[in-house]
């Protein structure tokens, strides 16, 4: 990680923006995930002695499928504690370090740029120009199949734990993902489906409060 932020700082031509490959884009995509894995899998231990349950889906009172908030989409618990004198617990692990870059821009192809800047694996939002409705038609196929449990690490899922519902204003459509223990190439496919759809430009960025 030392030596791609090295590799950042001296080529930046421009300290608002700094062009890279779609390749330096998806390593420093890689570091932003595997940070946030690394303090997944450290909180996970650290309760590892306590009944737990890791990514369980999060359940209504019938035991079906809940959502959060206004989202659409179901969702799972980072860690659902399963206390014997008490309630079970939702636990939220949260990144315990950003990766600090400059604002990049990765145009792989003409009509298709990435502008990247610094963001958390449980907390990215995803700023496009594409109107509304056909973000949603790239995001609902998108999340059913990285929702799904895939091969991972060790006890893992691989699975994105979380998207928000898609909102619109002033000519932007913007939504926040909780990407959880899915891979890079997750985020990646996401990026790939809404250029083919005609999104032109993909941002991602910590959510904005």
């Amino acid at each position: 990680m030392r030596k791609l932020l090295q590799r950042l700082r001296a080529t930046d031509p421009d300290p608002e923006l700094t062009r890279v490959s779609i390749d330096t884009a998806r390593e420093v995509i890689e570091e932003t995930q595997a940070l946030y894995l690394a303090t997944f899998k450290s909180v996970l231990e650290d309760y590892s002695d306590q009944p737990s349950v890791p990514e369980a889906l999060l359940l209504d009172e019938t035991g079906q499928p809940a959502v959060l908030g206004a989202s659409p989409f179901p969702a799972r618990v980072d860690l659902l504690l399963q206390p014997e004198d008490g309630p079970n617990e939702m636990h939220h692990i949260a990144s315990a370090q950003e990766l600090e870059h400059p604002p990049l821009l990765a145009s792989p192809a003409q009509g298709q740029n990435l502008v990247l800047n610094p963001f958390t694996w449980d907390c990215c939002e995803v700023v496009t120009p594409l109107v509304e409705p056909a973000v949603q038609e790239v995001l609902e196929p998108w999340f059913v199949d990285h929702f799904r449990t895939h091969a991972a690490e060790g006890d893992l899922t691989g699975a994105i734990h979380y998207a928000s519902e898609v909102v619109s204003l002033e000519g932007l459509t913007a939504f926040t993902l909780d990407l959880g223990t899915a891979p890079t190439q997750a985020l990646m496919d996401l990026i790939q489906a809404l250029w083919a759809k005609g999104a032109g430009t993909v941002i991602l960025r910590k959510e904005v409060a």
